[in-house]
């Protein structure tokens, strides 16, 4: 399935001082014969919990430094870098080719990249207590225009973000943001708590089938 997409991320990181956190604000899913530009039109939008191990194709990639007190996040003149896919979004894939997409968007409720949820609630209950900001997550106050530019009421958005507590405020934010501008959501809802939703990696059922029926 890898062969028929290109995988596209804008990767950077937050900085204060000597403190870091290497981040990913957005992954763009593309079919092979459509590229991507900056105009390239949107099917569908995926909001999960955080990049995960997310990394470039090529290491040498230069980095974009953003200050955490003057956070600007311009969506015009972000560099999209090529990025190695994963299992999650050959999840993804499958759903674009059953509906015949072309073009899937993948934010997160929170951009900082790691892999181990024990380790992401430690790195975002750090970057807030250090920072006393939010601006690592695209749900935050800050970065609403940003938003605006990145989730269109026009197509559907899946919110697949599983269950770990450490983001549920940014679950939160992200429903009422979505409920407000009156957009349709699409996701599996997890009997855990209202705000979780199944992860496309979940083991307790079959999260592709599930959203082909809820896409139908």
């Amino acid at each position: 399935m890898k062969s028929k997409f290109d995988y596209f991320g804008h990767f950077y990181e937050l900085f204060l001082d000597n403190y870091t956190v290497r981040c990913r604000s957005v992954l763009e899913i593309v079919r092979v014969k459509e590229g991507i530009n900056k105009e390239s039109a949107v099917d569908a939008v995926v909001i999960m919990m955080n990049p995960g191990s997310s990394e470039p194709s090529n290491e040498g990639y230069p980095v974009e430094r953003i200050d955490i007190e003057n956070f600007v996040m311009d969506f015009n003149s972000r560099k999209l870098v090529r990025t190695i896919p994963d299992l999650t979004q050959s999840r993804i894939t499958k759903i674009m080719d059953y509906k015949n997409w072309d073009h899937v968007r993948i934010l997160n409720l929170s951009d900082i990249r790691e892999k181990k949820s024990g380790e992401l609630s430690k790195k975002i209950r750090e970057f807030e207590q250090k920072n006393l900001s939010m601006v690592h997550s695209i749900f935050s106050p800050q970065r609403k225009k940003e938003r605006l530019n990145l989730i269109s009421r026009e197509v559907p958005v899946i919110v697949a973000w599983g269950a770990i507590p450490c983001t549920h405020k940014y679950m939160e934010r992200c429903l009422v943001e979505l409920e407000s501008r009156q957009i349709k959501v699409f996701g599996i809802l997890s009997n855990e708590e209202k705000r979780y939703y199944h992860h496309p990696l979940t083991t307790k059922l079959s999260w592709c089938s599930k959203v082909k029926e809820l896409l139908e």
